[in-house]
């Protein structure tokens, strides 16, 4: 296995960083992760160059996943490697949660083990391992849902990025892997109903059988109310609240604010709308929630920031709406067929239903965030 040992980063730095974790073994999850992160991100961008290393979930969204499960992806161009900080002594094998492996949107290219030792100050990256390994190799533990896999699975000479793109002829992936498990299709009131269930558990990923904690977790709305309510006690609160009461804490580190904006069609100068500034591949833009001019009426609008440098919304980009079960419906997109400097959808929404807004190509500050009315 790997012996190069690296000097850990401030760890109060990453301890402070993981103090908005209500619960203490989440806290330490976010924690490790951390220090994980701040050896291998370096690592890998060295040996990567010149492709850049980013984390595939940023803020709250990866706030959200520690909250669930431990591990952390970072994208080294196509490829999504797991950084997995471990605390085992014995690295003769490492346990991989089974949500890295069984979770099909969740699939990863490559495992990095990390032996994280916060005492001595130090971390020490165990190996790699293929994904496709894992998954032929790996022997599942149903009371730990994990998989482990043994030291002779996993590679330790990563000089280069190639050595990961030809891991294919280190490691033998004609061995018939086990087909992904299929999971179920849960409507909004059983969501709705095992959110509280699992927010409230002391191992969350253990409370309720996999397949539906599984189904649950993938959805990031979903996730994103599980992770507020069990950080806060407290149920998200809708934008009309928002509006009326000011932003709280969570709205604020998604990075909402509020603004006047002028509306058509009403006697007053402007209306009490939402915003924030998202960054898309290198351009800035406001995304935008507006209140219409009848009760239930919203605009959703994407705005350039850059409009006035004669840089708008470039050809091809998405804004797209969806329910909390991730399901499209009639006039839910708005694509830029020419560069223009604003995208916009009108919905009219009932009390207490949500929407979950994405945007292609990816803002950097993350998407597929849930909105409720």
């Amino acid at each position: 296995m790997l012996t190069t040992t690296f000097q850990l980063p401030d760890l109060s730095a990453c301890w402070d960083q993981s103090q908005g974790f209500r619960q203490t073994n989440d806290r330490w999850t976010a924690y490790c992760n951390q220090l994980a992160i701040a050896v291998v991100k370096p690592f890998l961008a060295e040996v990567a160059a010149p492709l850049q290393v980013r984390s595939a979930l940023s803020g709250l969204a990866q706030a959200s996943q520690w909250s669930c499960v431990t591990g952390t992806v970072l994208r080294v161009g196509d490829q999504r490697f797991l950084v997995l900080p471990t605390e085992q002594i014995d690295d003769d094998e490492i346990e991989i949660p089974q949500e890295w492996v069984d979770i099909a949107e969740w699939a990863i290219d490559t495992v990095v083990a990390v032996a994280v030792n916060p005492d001595d100050l130090s971390a020490r990256i165990v190996g790699f391992a293929h994904g496709s390994t894992v998954r032929s190799n790996g022997v599942y533990h149903p009371m730990s849902r994990t998989y482990a896999l043994d030291r002779e699975h996993w590679v330790s000479d990563f000089a280069t990025l190639q050595v990961i793109e030809q891991l294919a002829d280190v490691v033998d992936l004609t061995v018939e892997t086990n087909p992904l498990i299929a999971l179920p299709t849960l409507t909004i009131p059983q969501a709705q109903n095992l959110i509280p269930r699992v927010a409230e558990a002391r191992l969350p990923r253990l409370a309720i059988p996999f397949t539906n904690w599984a189904a649950l977790i993938q959805n990031p709305g979903w996730r994103q109310q599980y992770h507020q309510l069990r950080q806060t006690g407290e149920a998200p609160r809708s934008v009309m609240q928002w509006l009326r009461s000011g932003l709280d804490g969570f709205s604020i580190d998604l990075g909402w604010q509020s603004l006047n904006v002028a509306m058509a069609g009403t006697r007053s100068a402007g209306a009490l709308a939402l915003m924030r500034v998202l960054t898309i591949e290198g351009l800035r833009y406001e995304l935008r929630i507006v209140p219409g001019t009848e009760a239930g009426e919203w605009r959703f609008e994407l705005r350039s920031l850059d409009a006035d440098r004669g840089r708008g919304i470039p050809v091809g980009l998405v804004l797209r709406l969806m329910t909390e079960d991730l399901q499209g419906f009639e006039g839910n997109e708005a694509i830029a067929t020419e560069v223009v400097d604003c995208l916009w959808i009108e919905v009219s929404l009932e009390p207490g239903e949500a929407l979950i807004w994405e945007i292609e190509p990816t803002p950097e500050e993350g998407d597929r965030e849930l909105v409720l009315f």
